[in-house]
């Protein structure tokens, strides 16, 4: 569905909430359409039903990004937001076609010369057309806003805004200074998943906290600190779920001492559940690694307590079968400072990224 479209006079209409339907009706009477990318025509579809839209006739060729198969809910957040950054004073264009780079953005938002594509991101697409179409605006000058517009899964509640989720591998590409922020489009409310403690796999302990869109502004707000009451229950929560993660590891294992990680445990003489409170912490971005923080951080301990010097990079491909690219290796290096701080190894290690 598309919502602009180009008249006989060439003017550029964009379909917005307040256009009634009848005066759609009669646009539709005396008003021929065209696409903006392909100027092939768009008929203007006004029913009971869906929203009111532009559509390519079935033998179109167009092969612009234009999003036929948009649902109402993603043309409503469009809408939403086009409002939304009127109020603050930019100037909006709906569905604004860049034929230099042949994208067209949800919306093209300007003030004082600078110019930002917004994206309200409904659907799951491979991270690398969300890289493409950065790159593509970055090289004319554009810059970038995606609003991931997706409802998260909650698994478990708990006291002070504490809640246990799950989050896609396409929602935590959104993850931004260990906060994930989403869009409900039918409550008009975004909500904030900050204080992320990766679980392994999918899932994550977070503060939530909501704001309805007429209190956002742009830049998008910020979470604030944490409550004392908050932080000791994501403590609490974490300890408990740490604990529960080796006991399953456990109770799942077939291989013996030859695991691992219950290996790593038998060569240090301590029992998987009395591991100390140092290995197994929740470290921003551990989310890259997809292990659980406590299985590598004790392969790391491990290592660190027999060998006088680490490379981060070695480790990480050796021991956990990984590529240890840049971010993987900055996560794992961050922990191993730690470590020589608060352990008192028989010997100083040294540790290296390369």
């Amino acid at each position: 569905m598309i919502l602009t479209a180009i008249t006989a006079e060439d003017h550029l209409l964009s379909i917005s909430p307040e256009m009634s339907k009848a005066s759609l009706i009669e646009l539709r009477k005396t008003t021929i359409f065209h696409c903006p990318a392909c100027l092939q025509p768009v008929k203007l579809k006004v029913g009971n039903v869906k929203i009111a839209h532009f559509s390519h006739t079935p033998s179109a060729t167009c092969t612009s990004f234009f999003s036929e198969n948009e649902s109402p809910h993603h043309l409503q957040g469009k809408w939403q937001f086009y409002s939304f950054f009127q109020s603050l004073g930019y100037s909006v264009t709906l569905e604004h076609y860049l034929p230099s780079i042949q994208q067209r953005p949800d919306l093209l938002v300007t003030r004082n010369g600078r110019s930002i594509a917004i994206e309200v991101q409904r659907s799951t697409i491979p991270i690398e057309h969300v890289n493409e179409r950065t790159n593509g605006y970055a090289s004319i000058g554009i810059e970038t806003c995606w609003i991931l517009a997706q409802s998260v899964k909650v698994l478990s509640n708990y006291d002070h805004q504490v809640v246990r989720i799950s989050l896609s591998d396409f929602q935590q590409s959104f993850i931004h200074d260990n906060t994930c922020i989403v869009y409900d489009v039918e409550l008009k409310t975004f909500h904030y998943y900050s204080s992320l403690h990766y679980l392994g796999g999918n899932q994550f302990l977070a503060r939530h906290s909501t704001l309805p869109l007429r209190l956002q502004t742009f830049p998008f707000r910020q979470v604030g600190q944490c409550r004392p009451e908050t932080v000791a229950t994501l403590h609490s929560k974490w300890q408990a779920r740490r604990m529960i993660h080796l006991q399953q590891l456990m109770k799942r294992n077939r291989q013996g001492i030859q695991h691992p990680i219950l290996r790593a445990c038998y060569q240090l003489g301590v029992y998987p559940t009395e591991l100390p409170n140092y290995i197994g912490i929740p470290i921003e971005g551990a989310e890259i690694i997809h292990r659980h923080p406590v299985e590598w951080q004790l392969l790391l301990y491990e290592a660190l307590s027999h060998n006088s010097h680490i490379s981060i990079e070695t480790f990480f491909q050796h021991t956990m079968s990984q590529p240890g690219t840049d971010k993987v290796v900055d996560v794992v290096f961050q922990y191993a400072e730690f470590l020589l701080k608060v352990v008192p190894f028989r010997h100083l290690p040294s540790v290296a990224k390369r």
